[in-house]
């Protein structure tokens, strides 16, 4: 009865030696594959390869647990959640107010290119009322008087439509062209209904924009060849506490992009 009881006892704390090797394993297993990083995104083109990323699982692949947040608002509204600290890594277009953010001492650190204009590949394109290119206007300075959908002033949208019309002598802030702000989604149908006599584009809805009701003006390497539009950013406490986290997120990003 002894050497009986003495095996069960031997059993018994093999059992449980066991059962907690297994959950210190697994706990850390579960440890490495769900750090959590909070990204924003906004419903353009120029978020394919994080939403790659987000499909095919490179995010996880890195051992990210990667939360989003669809931004209403546009860059602006996306670099004031990361300032915040309601997002970890923000995006969005280098804008006046970012600029001006970081000029009054905004903690904030680039850490990846997400868009540039550049000669054959140009995104933001200013487009008209096909009945206003039907009256014979073939440039921006038939646009003295009308109205054009784009962003609010000192974005980028904002920014290169001012620089499209200034080529041929207008001014958007001394009101020789109007402005319609209207978030991206919206702009097209404005301009389709002939609510707006133009509107900046950009895709996805430039490939969408009925054709028998708009027509396309300019595209922004008409004035310059190079843009730098849009960047990732975190904040610097994040970055200093997270270099790591950060590194996974852009190999990640790579690995996409590469494949997009």
């Amino acid at each position: 009865m002894s050497n009986v009881r003495v095996a069960g006892s031997v059993t018994r704390h093999i059992a449980v030696f066991v059962t907690a090797a297994s959950m210190l394993v697994l706990g850390h297993v579960g440890v490495a594959v769900s750090e959590p990083l909070r990204i924003g995104l906004q419903p353009f083109l120029s978020y394919a390869p994080t939403f790659i990323a987000l499909e095919k699982g490179y995010f996880r692949d890195e051992g990210l647990d990667v939360k989003t947040t669809m931004i209403r608002g546009g860059g602006t509204a996306a670099f004031n959640e990361a300032v915040s600290g309601e997002l970890d890594i923000g995006s969005g277009a280098i804008t006046a107010s970012l600029l001006n953010a970081v000029i009054r001492g905004a903690k904030i650190k680039v850490i990846a290119d997400k868009g540039q204009i550049r000669k054959g590949y140009s995104t933001n394109e200013l487009w008209i009322t096909r009945s206003l290119y039907n009256s014979g206007v073939r440039t921006a300075r038939g646009l003295r008087g009308k109205t054009v959908a784009t962003a609010g002033p000192g974005s980028s949208d904002w920014v290169l439509l001012g620089m499209m019309v200034g080529k041929y002598g207008l001014s958007l802030t001394k009101r020789d062209v109007l402005t319609a702000l209207l978030p991206g989604p919206q702009r097209p149908l404005a301009l389709e209904s002939g609510t707006v006599d133009g509107a900046i584009l950009v895709e996805p809805f430039i490939a969408t924009v009925n054709h028998a009701k708009a027509v396309r003006l300019m595209r922004i390497t008409d004035v310059v060849p190079v843009f730098q539009t849009a960047v990732f950013y975190t904040t610097s406490p994040f970055l200093q506490k997270h270099p790591k986290t950060i590194g996974k997120f852009l190999a990640a990003l790579h690995k996409a992009t590469v494949e997009y």
